[in-house]
């Protein structure tokens, strides 16, 4: 009998040890490693005010976010070691019309290469062009609520690809600087 238990109590140790019950920012930064920040702070930020990549942390309208680097002067870039698409989880659902404005980097793999952009079970896309800072508008129709904004550059690289003398592990793809969220169309470049 002694022996039943003890196998019972060893079963339970190894299912413990192999689905633990933590945190989705525990789990991320340290089981998972798809995240370079664990309990990041946060500032006052709004939609409209949108995240500015520079800075330490996130907006207080950004719950958590996995697939980035850590800021850098310019912004972040996405990490392809860390998740092939980056992900934003907001604090707040949204719906309906939303348009999302980025200000991104190509790395030299990704340029002229396509980024695909899904939130809400929508999918869209936009197509860097430059290695230098571009704009796009991405805009979506959310017919239910979304709180995941996803990015995911198809062409990813390590720096060692493009600059033999780099020891940069990472796997490059879009260098964020700014994303904006508004409630509303995309207004025509413009206006």
């Amino acid at each position: 009998m002694p022996s039943t238990a003890l196998f019972v109590f060893y079963l339970w140790l190894l299912f413990v040890t192999f689905h633990p019950k933590v945190s989705e920012e525990y789990r991320a930064y340290y089981i998972d490693q798809s995240t370079v920040e664990w309990r990041p702070k946060h500032y006052i930020a709004t939609f409209e005010d949108g995240i500015d990549f520079s800075r330490d942390g996130w907006p207080t309208f950004v719950k958590s976010a996995y697939g980035f680097s850590q800021s850098e002067s310019w912004g972040r870039w996405t990490d392809g070691r860390l998740l092939p698409a980056a992900k934003i989880i907001l604090a707040e659902a949204i719906t309906g019309s939303v348009c999302l404005e980025f200000e991104t980097i190509a790395s030299v793999t990704q340029i002229g290469k396509a980024v695909i952009v899904r939130m809400g079970g929508e999918k869209n896309s936009f197509l860097p062009s430059t290695g230098t800072s571009e704009t796009h508008k991405v805009e979506f129709l959310l017919g239910q609520p979304a709180t995941a904004l996803e990015v995911e550059p198809s062409a990813p690289g390590t720096p060692k690809e493009w600059d033999s003398s780099s020891t940069d592990p990472r796997k490059i793809g879009l260098g964020f600087v700014r994303l904006r969220i508004a409630k509303h169309r995309c207004r025509p470049a413009g206006d």
